[in-house]
C-alpha cells in the first residue's frame, strides 16, 4: 500500500485505485492489513470535542475586550446621568451576547449531528467475507458493499455501481439525487460533479455498489466542517493573542474609549456652563465692551467738527471700530 492516499481517487480508474492499495475487490483486505492501516492512519472517527455546559457558552459571550470597553462606557455613561446611552450601550451587550449564544448552541448541536454521524455500521469484504463493523474501524482499502438506504460511512470510490443514486443535499446543498458512475472524471471536478464518489454522511437513495475507501475520516468533507466548528476556541485565542500584542489596536481602543468618554462629558460641561447665571457686573463689563467702538467713532465726529480737520474723522473711526 501506498503511504500516502490518493489526492483525486476520481480521476483514477477502478483498477488503479484498488491496486494503489493493494486490494482485491473479491477478497478485500485481511485482518493483518486492517489492523496495520488502523495503527498508520488510526480510526475513521471525529476526536471527541469537550462537552460544555450552557451557562459557560453564555459567560463566554461577554468575555471579549471588547464587551468589556464597551460595559465601561456605560457605567461612564451612568455615572455622567446619561441615562439613555448607558441603557442603548447595555441593550447592545445583551442582543450582542444573546446572538452569539444562539449562534454558538446551533454550533454544537451541530457538531453533535456530525458525531453521530459516524456511530454506525457498514458492511466490508474482508477475508473474502462480507460482515458488519463499526464506521469508526473502516480502514483505506477496505472494500464497501452499500444498498438503498445505507448511509455512507466513509469517503469512496466507486467501482462497481448498479443504478446507483445518493442524496448529497447535506454536503453539496443540491436537493435532487445524484446517479453514481465508476468512470474516470477530470481531476478539477468540483465536489458535486464527482459522480465516482461517495462521501461520508451522504446516503443512497437507489441501487447497489461496491466502493473501495479512499481516506480517513480527519480528511473528508464532512471532517472540514467538523473542524470549522471545532477550531472557535483556537481562533479565538488567537485573534485575542493579537490584539493585545499590538500596540495599534491597543492606541486604537485608549482613542475610541477618550471619544466616548469625551462625547459624553463635554455636552454636560457645556450644559452646566449655560445655566450658570452671570451676575450685574459682568453684564455692565460685556455692555461697555460692546459699546467702546460706537463710543469712540462719536467722539472722533465731534472733534473733527469743532477742528475742521479733512477725513480726520474717517480715517480713525475706522481704526477704533476694528
Amino acid at each position: 500500500m501506498d503511504e500516502h492516499p490518493i489526492r483525486t481517487p476520481w480521476a483514477k480508474s477502478s483498477a488503479e485505485t484498488l491496486a494503489h492499495y493493494d486490494v482485491s475487490a473479491e477478497e478485500g483486505l485481511s485482518e493483518d492489513d486492517v489492523e496495520t492501516r488502523r495503527e498508520r492512519v488510526g480510526p475513521n472517527a471525529l476526536r471527541e470535542a469537550e462537552r460544555r455546559d450552557w451557562w459557560n457558552v453564555l459567560a463566554d459571550q461577554f468575555k471579549s475586550f471588547i464587551v468589556l470597553l464597551l460595559a465601561v462606557a456605560g457605567v461612564a455613561a451612568f455615572a455622567l446621568d446619561e441615562t439613555i446611552e448607558g441603557v442603548s450601550i447595555l441593550v447592545v451587550l445583551l442582543i450582542n451576547g444573546l446572538i452569539g449564544f444562539v449562534t454558538e448552541l446551533r454550533a454544537i448541536k451541530s457538531m453533535e449531528s456530525l458525531q453521530e454521524m459516524t456511530e454506525i455500521e457498514a458492511r466490508v469484504r474482508r477475508d473474502g467475507e462480507v460482515e458488519k463493523v463499526p464506521a469508526e474501524d473502516l480502514v483505506p482499502g477496505d472494500v464497501v458493499l452499500l444498498d438503498a438506504g445505507n448511509v455512507v460511512p466513509a469517503d469512496l470510490r466507486v467501482i462497481d455501481p448498479s443504478k446507483l443514486q445518493a442524496d448529497e443535499s447535506a454536503l453539496t446543498g443540491e436537493s435532487v439525487p445524484v446517479g453514481k458512475t465508476s468512470e474516470v472524471l477530470e481531476e478539477d471536478a468540483p465536489l458535486a460533479e464527482r459522480e465516482n464518489m461517495l462521501y461520508k454522511g451522504t446516503s443512497v437513495t437507489r441501487g447497489t455498489a461496491e466502493a473501495v475507501v479512499t481516506m480517513s475520516f480527519l480528511t473528508l468533507a464532512f471532517a472540514q466542517l467538523w473542524h470549522v466548528f471545532n477550531m472557535r476556541e483556537l481562533a479565538s485565542g488567537i485573534v485575542r493573542n493579537e490584539v493585545t500584542r499590538n500596540p495599534y489596536v491597543w492606541g486604537a481602543l485608549v482613542l475610541s474609549a477618550s471619544l466616548v468618554i469625551g462625547t459624553l462629558y463635554l455636552p454636560g460641561v457645556s450644559l452646566a456652563l449655560s445655566t450658570t447665571p452671570i451676575g450685574p457686573e459682568s453684564w455692565l463689563v460685556v455692555l461697555g465692551m460692546s459699546l467702546l467702538p460706537l463710543g469712540a467713532g462719536q467722539v472722533v465726529l465731534e472733534f473733527r467738527r469743532r477742528v475742521g480737520t479733512p477725513n480726520l474723522g474717517t480715517r480713525l473711526g475706522r481704526l477704533f471700530s476694528r
